[in-house]
């Protein structure tokens, strides 16, 4: 299965968008989905795992986040349904998603947030204090190195990058490759073979 058509825009048409709900962490999330995005039918398993985490890890009131590669949104309407105060901007390579995600935040109650177009950093001015990702590992491994490189420059400091990894998808050497470029690196959960590792600047 080719995974390229998540990352590139595509045309759609009318029959292609539909919607679904799902209960997570307590809280009722309504997405509008359509073909040809990632995890389009159900909140992907590790986007939960990575959520969960930071749930459990942070607090996230009053602070900058970046939700890079939003896909459907769901990262940034989970957590603006637990941190009200949260400051969210999203962020991704299509505009289908950009789309989607705006519909979705409007969908779900939770405030408006800036959504941009960016591939990783590109169209991305301001510096975080999070920056949470489930990156497109599938997109090869150098992207994935390519964005820990550049989400340093995009951390305040004490910043913490947070992303959602499979071990068999190369956990260790990421995790090792993130320890040459952030002074603390931590795994923050492990569940079914998904790992979430904290970066922090």
């Amino acid at each position: 299965m080719s995974f390229v058509h998540y990352f590139k825009d595509i045309e759609h048409k009318k029959e292609d968008f539909f919607s679904f709900s799902e209960n997570f962490l307590d809280e009722e999330i309504i997405l509008n989905s359509c073909n040809n995005v990632f995890s389009k039918n159900e909140i992907d398993y590790g986007t939960k795992v990575l959520i969960k985490a930071v749930y459990d890890n942070f607090d996230l009131d009053g602070k900058d986040c970046l939700d890079l590669g939003c896909g459907l949104g769901v990262v940034s309407i989970v957590l603006l349904k637990k941190f009200k105060d949260a400051k969210f901007v999203l962020s991704d390579i299509t505009d289908i998603s950009v789309k989607l995600s705006k519909t979705n935040l409007e969908k779900n109650g939770v405030k408006s947030c800036a959504i941009i177009k960016s591939d990783l950093f590109e169209n991305v001015d301001k510096n975080f204090d999070f920056i949470i990702t489930n990156p497109p590992i599938r997109a090869g491994k150098n992207l994935l190195l390519k964005l820990i490189d550049e989400s340093v420059n995009k951390l305040k400091d004490n910043g913490k990058l947070v992303l959602v990894i499979r071990k068999n998808h190369g956990e260790e050497s990421i995790k090792k490759y993130m320890e040459t470029k952030f002074n603390l690196v931590e795994i923050l959960k492990r569940d079914k073979g998904f790992y979430v590792l904290k970066g922090e600047k």
